[in-house]
C-alpha cells in the first residue's frame, strides 16, 4: 500500500517542482519629457519717460505725454511677457512616431 502511494505522489511531486518558464513582455511606455523653454520676449525696449527725458520736458503737458507714452509701452511690453511665459507653461503634448 505504502508502495502505491509512494507511486502516485511522485509524478504529483514531480510537477511541482518544474516550475514554467518566465514569460517577457516588452511594452512601449510613452512619457510627456520636459524641454527648455525656448520663448524669448527679447530685450527690454527703451521706454520714452526716463528721468533724462522728463528733467528735459519743458511744461507740465509734456510731462504728462512722455509718461502716458511710457505706460503705453509698458503695457505692450507685459503683454508680450505673458504671452511668452503662458507659451512656456503649458504641458507638453505626445507626439506619435511614424
Amino acid at each position: 500500500m505504502r508502495l502505491v502511494a509512494c507511486l502516485a505522489l511522485i509524478p504529483v511531486l514531480a510537477s511541482c517542482a518544474s516550475a514554467p518558464a518566465p514569460r517577457i513582455e516588452y511594452r512601449e511606455v510613452k512619457v510627456a519629457v520636459p524641454v527648455k523653454c525656448a520663448a524669448d520676449p527679447g530685450p527690454s525696449p527703451a521706454y520714452s519717460d526716463t528721468p533724462e527725458a522728463l528733467r528735459a520736458a519743458g511744461d507740465m503737458l509734456e510731462k504728462v505725454k512722455l509718461l502716458l507714452a511710457g505706460r503705453k509701452q509698458r503695457d505692450a511690453r507685459i503683454l508680450e511677457l505673458e504671452a511668452a511665459s503662458s507659451a512656456c507653461g503649458s504641458v507638453p503634448t505626445m507626439t506619435e512616431r511614424p
